[in-house]
């Protein structure tokens, strides 16, 4: 997602991306902008999922921390946010209908003191439906914008859309906990062409994380939020056996090239197999990407735990 001037904007108030986030923009490298702990779902008292997780059938309020990484009060603080189909873009247009589509859900602070931050809920309450639960596996975006009017800072989210690594009033989160059982996961997907007009020549790829990377503050916090949070961890110290992509107009492996029509969405399995010495509490992280020259153009991250 590279950046011109014109979309590039270090405002006073920032949803961050890390906690190491100070602002600043671009981000550089452009990536792990979509794992922002600073926006979560709130279950309303129901414990039996982590913050980045909904129920079909259970409300969901999103919740979004703001900062105000100035030196002054910023007053009348809006926000506004969309749960997207990331895998046709994630903008309005792409908003799932359970959840307003291109409606957002918004919220308000009166102010933010300066070098504060505040937690802003957002409304109406997001209640999922059996249909969001079987794209993408499941697996969602949440999308937010911040401004305000006093002093001007940001803007209602333009035409122009999304500019995660450009503009520190966008936030996104977007990770992905999949429990397996035994040595074999399958995870389905959508590789898509947001483009209407134009073909998406691209290059679809896995690859697994390791080290550091592989389990930060962000996924640890998932974890320990959630109904995993008693399971001791550890990092494999096995590599995966095999991991394929399988779809239909394309050759099976961990890095292949896909050729999608305007507009086309087309499911893809991630196969994966485990050492058979895996043991409970073992985890892997795997990346997957859809490319175009050095822009990612689509992604997920996915905790592999091995649960049995």
């Amino acid at each position: 997602m590279p950046c011109n001037p014109e979309d590039t904007k270090s405002g006073k108030l920032a949803i961050k991306f890390s906690a190491g986030d100070t602002g600043k923009r671009p981000i550089e490298p452009c990536t792990d902008y979509w794992v922002s702990p600073n926006i979560r779902l709130d279950h309303a008292g129901d414990m039996t999922v982590d913050e980045a997780t909904a129920r079909v059938g259970h409300p969901n309020t999103v919740m979004v921390r703001v900062s105000n990484i100035s030196n002054q009060a910023i007053e009348d603080v809006n926000v506004q946010a969309w749960v997207c189909d990331y895998t046709v873009g994630v903008s309005p247009s792409s908003g799932l209908a359970s959840a307003g589509g291109s409606t957002p859900m918004t919220g308000f602070a009166n102010s933010i003191a300066a070098n504060g931050t505040a937690v802003i809920a957002l409304s109406p309450v997001w209640t999922p439906v059996p249909a969001d639960a079987a794209l993408n596996g499941g697996h969602v975006c949440l999308a937010a914008n911040c401004f305000a009017d006093t002093p001007v800072d940001g803007q209602a989210l333009p035409p122009s859309g999304f500019k995660f690594c450009c503009d520190s009033h966008h936030g996104q989160r977007n990770i992905a906990v999949r429990e397996i059982e035994g040595r074999r996961m399958e995870f389905r997907f959508f590789a898509a062409n947001a483009d209407q007009e134009q073909p998406l020549d691209a290059v679809l790829e896995v690859r697994e994380v390791r080290g550091k990377a592989a389990f930060g503050q962000n996924e640890r916090q998932l974890v320990r939020s959630g109904p995993l949070a008693e399971l001791p961890l550890y990092r494999s110290r096995f590599r995966i056996v095999r991991m394929a992509l399988r779809g239909e107009g394309f050759e099976p492996g961990p890095k292949t090239r896909v050729r999608l029509k305007p507009g086309e969405r087309r499911e893809v399995a991630l196969q994966a197999e485990f050492n058979p010495r895996e043991a409970k509490g073992n985890f892997h992280t795997l990346d997957v990407a859809l490319s175009r020259g050095d822009e990612d153009v689509g992604g997920v991250r996915i905790l592999a735990i091995v649960t049995a």
